[in-house]
Protein backbone atom coordinates (compact mmCIF):
# COMPACT_ATOMS: atom_id res chain seq x y z
CA UNK A 1 0.00 0.00 0.00
CA UNK A 2 3.11 2.42 0.91
CA UNK A 3 4.72 1.89 -2.57
CA UNK A 4 1.29 2.46 -4.14
CA UNK A 5 0.77 5.43 -2.76
CA UNK A 6 4.59 6.45 -3.38
CA UNK A 7 4.00 5.54 -6.73
CA UNK A 8 1.00 8.07 -7.00
CA UNK A 9 2.55 11.09 -5.55
CA UNK A 10 5.77 10.56 -8.33
CA UNK A 11 3.23 10.47 -11.44
CA UNK A 12 1.33 13.30 -10.11
CA UNK A 13 4.72 15.41 -9.62
CA UNK A 14 6.07 13.64 -12.80
CA UNK A 15 2.97 15.24 -14.76
CA UNK A 16 3.01 18.56 -12.98
CA UNK A 17 6.74 18.48 -14.26
CA UNK A 18 5.93 17.85 -17.99
CA UNK A 19 3.17 20.10 -17.95
CA UNK A 20 5.04 23.24 -16.51
CA UNK A 21 8.21 22.00 -19.18
CA UNK A 22 5.26 22.39 -22.07
CA UNK A 23 4.04 25.54 -20.73
CA UNK A 24 7.37 27.13 -20.90
CA UNK A 25 8.03 25.74 -24.68
CA UNK A 26 4.50 27.36 -25.61
CA UNK A 27 1.89 24.48 -24.88
CA UNK A 28 -1.39 24.52 -23.68
CA UNK A 29 -2.53 21.63 -21.58
CA UNK A 30 -5.23 20.48 -24.27
CA UNK A 31 -2.63 21.49 -27.46
CA UNK A 32 -2.34 19.16 -30.34
CA UNK A 33 1.15 17.61 -30.82
CA UNK A 34 1.00 16.11 -34.35
CA UNK A 35 -0.28 16.20 -37.47
CA UNK A 36 -0.41 15.41 -41.17
CA UNK A 37 -0.89 17.21 -44.07
CA UNK A 38 -0.98 17.22 -48.31
CA UNK A 39 0.84 20.22 -50.37
CA UNK A 40 -0.61 20.54 -53.79
CA UNK A 41 1.38 21.74 -56.78
CA UNK A 42 0.29 23.82 -58.71
CA UNK A 43 0.09 25.62 -62.33
CA UNK A 44 0.16 28.70 -63.81
CA UNK A 45 -2.52 28.90 -66.55
CA UNK A 46 -1.03 32.24 -68.48
CA UNK A 47 2.32 34.21 -66.76
CA UNK A 48 2.16 37.71 -68.27
CA UNK A 49 5.61 39.29 -67.12
CA UNK A 50 5.96 42.89 -66.84
CA UNK A 51 9.82 44.85 -67.30
CA UNK A 52 11.22 44.52 -64.03
CA UNK A 53 10.26 47.11 -61.37
CA UNK A 54 12.89 49.55 -59.42
CA UNK A 55 13.66 47.05 -57.01
CA UNK A 56 14.19 44.36 -59.22
CA UNK A 57 10.66 42.80 -58.68
CA UNK A 58 8.37 42.20 -62.09
CA UNK A 59 5.20 42.32 -62.39
CA UNK A 60 3.10 39.08 -62.97
CA UNK A 61 -0.54 38.51 -64.23
CA UNK A 62 -2.07 35.14 -64.63
CA UNK A 63 -4.14 32.28 -62.90
CA UNK A 64 -3.14 29.56 -60.26
CA UNK A 65 -4.73 26.26 -60.27
CA UNK A 66 -3.45 24.15 -57.57
CA UNK A 67 -3.47 20.30 -58.91
CA UNK A 68 -3.47 16.34 -57.07
CA UNK A 69 0.27 15.89 -57.32
CA UNK A 70 1.62 16.15 -53.52
CA UNK A 71 4.33 16.10 -50.75
CA UNK A 72 3.85 15.28 -47.70
CA UNK A 73 4.46 16.56 -44.78
CA UNK A 74 4.18 15.24 -40.43
CA UNK A 75 4.76 17.64 -37.71
CA UNK A 76 5.51 16.14 -34.33
CA UNK A 77 6.08 18.59 -31.53
CA UNK A 78 6.57 15.30 -28.89
CA UNK A 79 9.19 16.66 -25.50
CA UNK A 80 12.25 14.62 -26.88
CA UNK A 81 12.42 17.30 -30.36
CA UNK A 82 13.80 20.74 -29.94
CA UNK A 83 14.60 23.37 -32.49
CA UNK A 84 13.68 22.77 -35.84
CA UNK A 85 14.39 19.25 -37.51
CA UNK A 86 13.63 18.70 -40.77
CA UNK A 87 14.06 15.07 -43.08
CA UNK A 88 13.34 14.59 -46.24
CA UNK A 89 15.24 13.90 -49.64
CA UNK A 90 15.67 18.22 -50.82
CA UNK A 91 18.19 19.77 -53.50
CA UNK A 92 19.59 22.10 -50.90
CA UNK A 93 20.81 22.17 -47.34
CA UNK A 94 17.75 21.52 -44.75
CA UNK A 95 18.58 24.81 -43.64
CA UNK A 96 17.95 26.57 -47.16
CA UNK A 97 14.67 24.89 -47.56
CA UNK A 98 11.37 26.78 -47.71
CA UNK A 99 9.67 24.42 -44.93
CA UNK A 100 12.80 25.35 -42.22
CA UNK A 101 12.63 29.34 -43.38
CA UNK A 102 8.84 28.76 -42.62
CA UNK A 103 8.78 27.47 -39.53
CA UNK A 104 11.45 29.95 -38.11
CA UNK A 105 9.59 32.72 -39.59
CA UNK A 106 6.36 31.18 -37.50
CA UNK A 107 7.92 30.25 -33.84
CA UNK A 108 10.00 34.19 -34.78
CA UNK A 109 6.24 35.22 -34.95
CA UNK A 110 4.97 34.13 -31.86
CA UNK A 111 8.24 34.59 -29.97
CA UNK A 112 8.33 30.66 -28.88
CA UNK A 113 11.55 28.51 -29.01
CA UNK A 114 10.93 26.13 -31.91
CA UNK A 115 10.18 22.57 -30.63
CA UNK A 116 8.82 20.65 -33.66
CA UNK A 117 10.25 17.70 -36.22
CA UNK A 118 9.17 17.59 -39.79
CA UNK A 119 9.13 15.10 -41.82
CA UNK A 120 8.56 15.54 -45.54
CA UNK A 121 8.16 13.28 -48.59
CA UNK A 122 9.03 14.94 -51.98
CA UNK A 123 6.51 13.77 -54.55
CA UNK A 124 6.65 17.42 -56.76
CA UNK A 125 9.78 17.44 -58.50
CA UNK A 126 12.33 20.82 -57.84
CA UNK A 127 12.65 23.60 -60.30
CA UNK A 128 9.61 22.62 -62.47
CA UNK A 129 7.31 25.74 -62.03
CA UNK A 130 5.05 23.65 -59.69
CA UNK A 131 5.23 25.55 -56.76
CA UNK A 132 6.66 22.50 -54.98
CA UNK A 133 8.85 24.40 -52.13
CA UNK A 134 6.00 27.59 -51.72
CA UNK A 135 3.04 24.83 -50.99
CA UNK A 136 5.50 22.90 -48.50
CA UNK A 137 6.03 26.63 -46.98
CA UNK A 138 2.25 27.07 -46.93
CA UNK A 139 1.59 23.84 -45.38
CA UNK A 140 4.29 24.30 -42.60
CA UNK A 141 2.96 28.08 -41.93
CA UNK A 142 -1.37 26.49 -41.83
CA UNK A 143 0.02 23.13 -40.04
CA UNK A 144 1.90 24.90 -37.25
CA UNK A 145 -0.70 27.43 -36.36
CA UNK A 146 -3.07 24.97 -36.06
CA UNK A 147 -0.99 22.37 -33.72
CA UNK A 148 -0.97 25.98 -32.09
CA UNK A 149 -4.72 26.88 -31.55
CA UNK A 150 -4.64 28.98 -34.46
CA UNK A 151 -2.32 31.91 -32.40
CA UNK A 152 -1.91 33.87 -35.69
CA UNK A 153 -4.72 35.52 -37.98
CA UNK A 154 -5.35 35.18 -41.69
CA UNK A 155 -3.51 38.05 -42.40
CA UNK A 156 -0.47 37.79 -40.44
CA UNK A 157 -0.16 34.31 -41.72
CA UNK A 158 -0.46 36.00 -45.29
CA UNK A 159 2.46 38.62 -43.85
CA UNK A 160 4.47 35.53 -42.85
CA UNK A 161 4.30 33.79 -46.19
CA UNK A 162 5.39 36.80 -48.01
CA UNK A 163 7.88 36.95 -45.96
CA UNK A 164 9.20 32.90 -47.72
CA UNK A 165 8.32 33.50 -51.12
CA UNK A 166 6.29 35.01 -53.76
CA UNK A 167 4.21 32.33 -54.53
CA UNK A 168 3.19 31.10 -50.95
CA UNK A 169 0.74 33.08 -50.23
CA UNK A 170 -1.37 31.50 -52.74
CA UNK A 171 -1.30 28.45 -50.67
CA UNK A 172 -2.17 30.55 -47.59
CA UNK A 173 -4.65 32.77 -49.18
CA UNK A 174 -8.31 32.34 -47.95
CA UNK A 175 -7.67 29.39 -45.08
CA UNK A 176 -10.27 31.05 -42.92
CA UNK A 177 -9.72 27.52 -41.15
CA UNK A 178 -6.06 26.65 -40.96
CA UNK A 179 -7.25 22.82 -42.67
CA UNK A 180 -8.44 25.68 -45.71
CA UNK A 181 -7.37 27.42 -48.65
CA UNK A 182 -7.88 28.14 -51.87
CA UNK A 183 -7.51 25.81 -55.36
CA UNK A 184 -7.23 28.71 -57.69
CA UNK A 185 -6.72 32.36 -57.43
CA UNK A 186 -6.01 35.00 -60.32
CA UNK A 187 -2.70 36.80 -59.42
CA UNK A 188 -1.30 40.08 -59.95
CA UNK A 189 1.05 42.56 -58.31
CA UNK A 190 4.80 40.93 -57.59
CA UNK A 191 2.76 37.61 -56.95
CA UNK A 192 0.98 39.04 -54.07
CA UNK A 193 -2.40 40.13 -55.13
CA UNK A 194 -4.54 37.09 -54.70
CA UNK A 195 -8.24 36.61 -55.66
CA UNK A 196 -9.92 33.68 -55.41
CA UNK A 197 -12.17 32.33 -58.11
CA UNK A 198 -14.22 29.05 -58.34
CA UNK A 199 -11.90 26.73 -59.26
CA UNK A 200 -12.56 24.54 -62.47
CA UNK A 201 -12.43 20.84 -61.24
CA UNK A 202 -13.81 19.05 -64.56
CA UNK A 203 -10.46 19.35 -66.74
CA UNK A 204 -7.92 16.57 -66.47
CA UNK A 205 -3.72 18.05 -66.51
CA UNK A 206 -1.27 16.09 -68.10
CA UNK A 207 2.03 17.28 -66.63
CA UNK A 208 5.30 16.44 -68.24
CA UNK A 209 8.62 16.77 -66.52
CA UNK A 210 11.26 17.11 -68.85
CA UNK A 211 13.92 15.62 -66.57
CA UNK A 212 15.77 19.01 -65.57
CA UNK A 213 14.84 21.97 -63.41
CA UNK A 214 14.70 25.59 -64.57
CA UNK A 215 16.15 28.16 -62.01
CA UNK A 216 13.50 30.98 -61.15
CA UNK A 217 16.77 33.90 -60.60
CA UNK A 218 18.19 32.30 -63.95
CA UNK A 219 14.91 32.02 -66.11
CA UNK A 220 14.05 36.01 -65.10
CA UNK A 221 17.52 37.12 -65.77
CA UNK A 222 17.76 35.47 -69.28
CA UNK A 223 14.37 36.86 -70.13
CA UNK A 224 15.51 40.21 -69.47
CA UNK A 225 18.32 39.85 -71.56
CA UNK A 226 16.21 37.72 -74.60
CA UNK A 227 14.22 40.94 -74.34
CA UNK A 228 16.51 43.81 -74.24
CA UNK A 229 18.45 41.71 -77.29
CA UNK A 230 14.99 41.63 -79.29
CA UNK A 231 14.82 38.33 -79.21
CA UNK A 232 11.31 38.02 -77.49
CA UNK A 233 8.57 40.87 -76.74
CA UNK A 234 8.76 43.47 -74.61
CA UNK A 235 7.25 43.08 -71.52
CA UNK A 236 4.01 44.46 -72.53
CA UNK A 237 1.50 42.50 -70.45
CA UNK A 238 -1.89 41.89 -72.57
CA UNK A 239 -4.74 43.72 -71.97
CA UNK A 240 -7.13 41.33 -70.52
CA UNK A 241 -4.61 40.87 -67.74
CA UNK A 242 -3.41 44.25 -67.39
CA UNK A 243 -5.90 45.29 -65.03
CA UNK A 244 -4.40 42.55 -62.54
CA UNK A 245 -1.15 44.14 -62.37
CA UNK A 246 -1.16 47.05 -59.95
CA UNK A 247 -1.43 45.80 -56.57
CA UNK A 248 -3.33 48.56 -55.48
CA UNK A 249 -5.85 47.69 -57.50
CA UNK A 250 -7.80 44.35 -56.01
CA UNK A 251 -8.41 41.83 -58.70
CA UNK A 252 -12.00 42.23 -60.34
CA UNK A 253 -13.79 38.98 -60.60
CA UNK A 254 -15.57 40.14 -63.81
CA UNK A 255 -12.17 40.76 -65.74
CA UNK A 256 -12.17 38.46 -68.82
CA UNK A 257 -9.00 36.70 -67.94
CA UNK A 258 -11.65 34.62 -65.59
CA UNK A 259 -14.47 34.59 -68.37
CA UNK A 260 -11.95 32.88 -70.28
CA UNK A 261 -10.96 30.36 -67.66
CA UNK A 262 -14.54 29.78 -66.86
CA UNK A 263 -15.10 29.32 -70.72
CA UNK A 264 -14.43 26.12 -73.21
CA UNK A 265 -10.71 25.36 -73.04
CA UNK A 266 -10.60 25.64 -76.31
CA UNK A 267 -10.96 28.94 -75.92
CA UNK A 268 -8.26 28.82 -73.58
CA UNK A 269 -5.25 29.34 -76.47
CA UNK A 270 -7.05 32.43 -78.37
CA UNK A 271 -6.46 34.88 -75.24
CA UNK A 272 -3.22 36.46 -75.29
CA UNK A 273 -4.15 36.67 -71.31
CA UNK A 274 -3.10 32.65 -71.28
CA UNK A 275 0.55 32.93 -72.84
CA UNK A 276 3.47 32.71 -70.47
CA UNK A 277 5.99 35.34 -70.97
CA UNK A 278 8.50 32.23 -70.59
CA UNK A 279 8.04 30.36 -73.15
CA UNK A 280 9.63 31.48 -76.45
CA UNK A 281 12.80 31.79 -74.49
CA UNK A 282 12.74 28.55 -72.66
CA UNK A 283 11.92 27.04 -75.98
CA UNK A 284 15.10 28.77 -77.55
CA UNK A 285 17.35 27.83 -74.83
CA UNK A 286 15.57 23.80 -74.67
CA UNK A 287 14.72 22.14 -78.03
CA UNK A 288 12.80 19.19 -76.43
CA UNK A 289 10.19 21.80 -75.56
CA UNK A 290 9.04 21.62 -79.26
CA UNK A 291 9.06 17.69 -79.04
CA UNK A 292 6.92 17.49 -75.99
CA UNK A 293 4.44 20.24 -77.17
CA UNK A 294 3.60 18.68 -80.40
CA UNK A 295 3.74 15.33 -78.79
CA UNK A 296 1.15 16.83 -76.15
CA UNK A 297 -1.12 18.29 -78.60
CA UNK A 298 -1.08 15.10 -80.64
CA UNK A 299 -2.52 13.33 -78.17
CA UNK A 300 -4.93 15.92 -77.56
CA UNK A 301 -4.31 18.32 -75.24
CA UNK A 302 -6.53 21.25 -75.87
CA UNK A 303 -4.28 23.73 -74.22
CA UNK A 304 -0.84 23.10 -73.86
CA UNK A 305 1.62 25.60 -71.95
CA UNK A 306 4.81 25.77 -69.79
CA UNK A 307 4.23 26.01 -65.43
CA UNK A 308 5.80 29.39 -64.17
CA UNK A 309 9.21 29.70 -65.19
CA UNK A 310 9.53 26.24 -66.03
CA UNK A 311 10.31 23.48 -66.31
CA UNK A 312 7.28 21.80 -66.40
CA UNK A 313 5.31 21.47 -69.27
CA UNK A 314 1.29 20.28 -69.40
CA UNK A 315 -1.70 19.83 -71.51
CA UNK A 316 -5.04 20.17 -70.55
CA UNK A 317 -8.13 17.89 -71.33
CA UNK A 318 -11.72 17.55 -70.90
CA UNK A 319 -11.22 15.17 -68.44
CA UNK A 320 -8.95 13.05 -66.40
CA UNK A 321 -9.89 9.82 -68.18
CA UNK A 322 -8.73 11.91 -71.23
CA UNK A 323 -5.38 13.16 -69.29
CA UNK A 324 -4.94 9.33 -68.07
CA UNK A 325 -5.34 8.01 -71.90
CA UNK A 326 -3.35 10.49 -73.36
CA UNK A 327 -0.42 9.68 -70.72
CA UNK A 328 0.06 6.52 -72.05
CA UNK A 329 -0.33 7.56 -75.54
CA UNK A 330 2.31 10.20 -75.02
CA UNK A 331 5.07 8.04 -73.57
CA UNK A 332 4.81 5.77 -76.60
CA UNK A 333 4.90 8.65 -79.01
CA UNK A 334 8.20 9.86 -77.36
CA UNK A 335 9.61 6.94 -77.51
CA UNK A 336 10.04 7.23 -81.31
CA UNK A 337 11.51 10.63 -80.91
CA UNK A 338 13.85 10.63 -78.17
CA UNK A 339 16.59 8.12 -77.23
CA UNK A 340 16.33 5.77 -73.78
CA UNK A 341 17.95 8.09 -71.59
CA UNK A 342 15.97 11.02 -72.37
CA UNK A 343 12.98 8.97 -71.79
CA UNK A 344 13.83 7.78 -68.34
CA UNK A 345 14.50 11.24 -67.25
CA UNK A 346 10.74 12.73 -68.18
CA UNK A 347 8.23 11.77 -66.08
CA UNK A 348 4.53 11.94 -66.64
CA UNK A 349 1.10 12.53 -64.40
CA UNK A 350 -2.13 12.56 -65.14
CA UNK A 351 -3.42 15.02 -62.66
CA UNK A 352 -7.07 16.63 -60.95
CA UNK A 353 -7.17 20.74 -60.15
CA UNK A 354 -8.43 20.95 -56.81
CA UNK A 355 -10.62 23.25 -55.04
CA UNK A 356 -8.18 23.50 -52.30
CA UNK A 357 -4.53 23.51 -52.10
CA UNK A 358 -3.59 22.43 -48.68
CA UNK A 359 -5.45 19.52 -47.12
CA UNK A 360 -4.93 18.82 -42.97
CA UNK A 361 -5.39 15.35 -42.20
Amino acid sequence: MQISVLFLKYLRVKCWLLLTNRADQGYSADMKVSCKVRAAAKINIGLQVGRPNVDGYHAIAGIMQAVSLFDFLQFSMEDETSGIAVYGGFDCPVVETTIYRAADRFYEAIGTEPHVRIDVEKNIPAKAGLGGGSSDAGATLLCLNYLYDNILNDDQLLTLAKSVGADVPFFVRGASRSDCSCGACVVGGIGDVLEPIASRTDLGILLVYPGFGVSTAWAYKNLDMYRASGKVGSGNISNGASAIVDSANPVALANPIVDTYQSNIRNWKYDPSFENSFQAMLEEEFPIYGILEGGLRKVGAEFVSISGSGSCLYGIFPSIAGAEHAKAELLASLKSDLNENTIQSISLFAKRPLERSIYLE
